[in-house]
């Protein structure tokens, strides 16, 4: 998987206020061409690499990008956030995005839990090199993207909305896909 040099990329929004909410950026990563700092260990990321998995800043399609691989272990960096963060997104609500392509195989994106709610849409392509979405927990899959377009650069987005009846709603390229 690839993340495109979007300010956007893994961004994840509290939306704050009544009648006028405004947004702010809780964490970023974005690639800058800086192979110093560009590692999302500078940028406030944690790694969490098991085995074989890794990441390294390369060039793709002419723009930075951090290439991550999990051949025979797993790539994964995580941003936690404050207790008062996670208050903040519980009651006000979050928007995750990430800009990517797939290369090969699987991966989950855009994951976020609280330790009582947890929200995992699984992005893979599948044996016939469809780019598709699997959620944890639920059953099928949403074919997403076909032929070439399937390893092309998507917006990926998640976005929850708290109150009484919280729900989170997983959007591919602007397009609602799921909303529960």
């Amino acid at each position: 998987m690839r993340f495109k040099n979007v300010k956007k990329t893994a961004l994840m929004l509290a939306m704050f206020g009544m009648a006028t909410s405004s947004n702010a950026a809780l964490f970023d990563y974005n690639a800058t061409g800086d192979t110093e700092f560009d590692s999302p260990a500078k940028q406030g990321w944690m790694q969490d690499n098991t085995n074989n998995g890794s990441g390294v800043l390369t060039n793709a399609d002419g723009m930075p990008a951090w290439l991550v691989q999990g051949i025979g272990g797993r790539a994964q960096w995580t941003y936690s956030l404050s207790t008062n963060q996670h208050a903040q997104a519980s009651s006000f609500g979050w928007r995750m995005t990430t800009e990517m392509k797939v290369l090969s195989g699987g991966m989950i994106t855009n994951y976020y839990a609280n330790g009582t709610q947890r929200v995992l849409p699984i992005i893979s392509l599948d044996s016939s090199g469809n780019l598709v979405v699997e959620f944890e927990g639920q059953t099928g899959r949403t074919v997403l993207a076909t032929g070439t377009a399937a390893t092309e650069y998507h917006k990926f987005e998640l976005v929850f909305l708290p109150g009484s009846n919280p729900s989170a709603s997983f959007y591919f390229d602007g397009k609602l896909i799921r909303d529960n």
